[in-house]
């Protein structure tokens, strides 16, 4: 997947000087190294599709430097850039821009590094859609949307990787692991709505957004219906507009799934009958396609 990846030192920077750390060109074999930002203590780097790169991604900040990437459906991303690049305390996330984060619809990730500080905020969308991967200890920070890159960097400090058990009877059991778990003993996963900020002294995950609200109905009415169809609907012409906006060919996935019948059906309803549809049979054997 494309995405940041990035490395603090917060009391040795020899790695960094000597280069004794080398970030591959070319991640999970066809997203390219696009941007790059370096300092005596840090390093960051963006990972993408080159077609449908727009730089820049990163941008220098009042105290450091930040970056946002991925698709916003309905917050510009200079609101969002404006808003996390401000000064800030320790330990506190950008004035204002948690209130706007809330609001964001799309799968995005981003962080923001303030090298006064030497602190870095880091954060996924809702669903965690783009995921973020970090290993964490007392000198050393580093993330990855990529747990394969992280591991492939960890093991250049030489830092042992062991298997998570725990993780990998999820596997087996129920197809998918909770919470922070990931398959590496040493790697934690960044949760769904969830922000980290990490300094010399505190690592500390919170909780920017829930979808666990208390349940305001207790029984299915027609009210109820009306406004859940109205919300999906609104979401799913959200999701195809931004293809229309950017003068993009809708491609869309179909499978054997409720979810994705019920989107392709109402975008041919309600968006456009433009719609390119693969689906896979046979194992992945074949591939096929149609016009909606």
């Amino acid at each position: 997947m494309s995405g940041f990846t990035g490395l603090i030192l917060f009391k040795d920077n020899t790695l960094i000087k000597s280069n004794k750390i080398k970030f591959p060109e070319i991640t999970n074999r066809f997203y390219p190294k696009l941007e790059s930002a370096c300092g005596e203590s840090y390093c960051f780097y963006y990972y993408g599709n080159s077609r449908l790169y727009q730089a820049p991604l990163m941008h220098p900040g009042l105290s450091g430097i930040y970056g946002l990437e991925g698709v916003f459906l309905n917050v510009p991303l200079n609101e969002l850039g404006e808003k996390i690049d401000l000064e800030r305390e320790d330990l506190q996330p950008p004035a204002g821009f948690l209130n706007t984060l809330r609001k964001a619809h799309g799968t995005f990730s981003g962080f923001s590094y303030n090298k006064n500080l030497k602190e870095l905020f880091l954060f996924t969308d809702q669903t965690a859609s783009h995921q973020i991967f970090y290993y964490t200890r007392k000198d050393i920070f580093v993330f990855s949307s990529s747990i394969f890159m992280l591991c492939n960097l960890l093991r250049q400090i030489n830092i042992k990787l062991t298997l998570n058990q725990p993780a990998a009877y999820m596997c087996l059991s129920i197809g998918f692991l909770l919470k922070d778990y990931t398959l590496v003993n040493e790697i934690k996963k960044l949760e769904a709505g969830k922000y980290l900020i990490v300094n010399e002294k505190n690592t500390i995950v919170k909780e920017y957004h829930n979808y666990y609200i208390p349940v305001i109905h207790n029984k299915i009415n027609r009210d109820l219906l009306e406004e859940l169809d109205t919300r999906f609907m609104k979401s799913i012409n959200m999701e195809y507009q931004f293809d229309i906006n950017k003068g993009f060919k809708h491609l869309a996935t179909l499978s054997g799934g409720l979810d994705s019948r019920m989107n392709l059906m109402a975008a041919w309803k309600v968006v456009t009958k433009q719609l390119l549809h693969l689906h896979l049979t046979k194992g992945c054997s074949l591939m096929n396609s149609f016009q909606g």
